[in-house]
């Protein structure tokens, strides 16, 4: 449980990452 948030935050980043890479190529 307490490694729980790291991994979270790093996989958080990870999928933001690709969803502003998405985004991007959507709109532009």
């Amino acid at each position: 449980m307490d490694t729980a948030p790291g991994n979270w935050l790093k996989h958080q980043h990870s999928y933001g990452r690709v969803v502003h890479s998405a985004v991007s190529q959507l709109f532009f």
